[in-house]
């Protein structure tokens, strides 16, 4: 189960991108579809023994159609490659997404607390839902060393005000200004695939949308239609 210093939300189906899937301890090794150097079993062991969860990944040619693309981004502690493996779906026991902000401030390190405390601070008027990805994320829920000094942080966006949205990525952008800490990540959109903010930030006439299924150039007014009925 999830360290107690991370707090998930309910469990969810479909699987989404970024979502988090924890295995069956039982049936994982039964059924994993993915052909291990016996080389790297003890380190997926050792990662599901810990009770840890994998993340969803986009699929890739050699994956099973039938199976559940999944990955493993072990720390530098352990080696620091990300592996990617595909499970039956027998094997999934439960999926949540990634968690929010503000759920994970008490637990995030030291040197990142006053940072990401006024970004927290700073959003919560607008009526934007943050989650975290990526090394914070890992480092809260294993309590391994993810991050460094260089370390960039992962957002995603579920932005309830398109209205709000060019202020909101203003915001963003201030905030790598004042504390030197480049935010990369996403904004949610109505159907679940997510744009960069970056790019939503940008003049480009069209923008790279990504799934779990594919990735696509959209015109930008179809990106913002579909932002705007995310909550409609």
């Amino acid at each position: 189960m999830p360290s107690p210093a991370l707090v998930l939300s309910e469990d969810r189906a479909p699987i989404g991108r970024h979502d988090l899937v924890w295995l069956d301890p039982a049936r994982w090794e039964a059924n994993l579809l993915t052909r291990l150097d016996p080389e790297l079993y003890p380190a997926v062991r050792s990662w599901m023994a810990a009770g840890y969860p994998v993340v969803a990944r986009r699929r890739d040619k050699q994956d099973p159609e039938y199976g559940i693309a999944i990955g493993i981004p072990f720390s530098p502690k352990r080696g620091g490659q990300r592996m990617a493996l595909c499970v039956a779906p027998v094997a999934v026991r439960s999926v949540r997404r990634p968690p929010l902000l503000n759920t994970i401030l008490h637990a995030v390190p030291p040197d990142w607390k006053l940072p990401l405390n006024n970004f927290a601070s700073a959003i919560r008027p607008h009526d934007v839902g943050v989650r975290v990805y990526g090394s914070l994320m890992w480092q809260c829920l294993t309590r391994e060393p993810y991050l460094h000094a260089g370390s960039d942080i992962d957002f995603l966006l579920e932005v309830n005000n398109v209205v709000a949205l060019p202020y909101i990525l203003q915001l963003i952008q201030r905030w790598e200004q004042d504390h030197g800490i480049q935010a990369d990540g996403e904004v949610l959109l109505r159907d679940g695939r997510a744009v960069a903010w970056r790019e939503l930030a940008g003049t480009r006439a069209r923008v790279l949308v990504k799934s779990l299924a594919s990735v696509e150039l959209l015109p930008r007014k179809t990106a913002m239609r579909l932002l705007q009925s995310l909550h409609s």
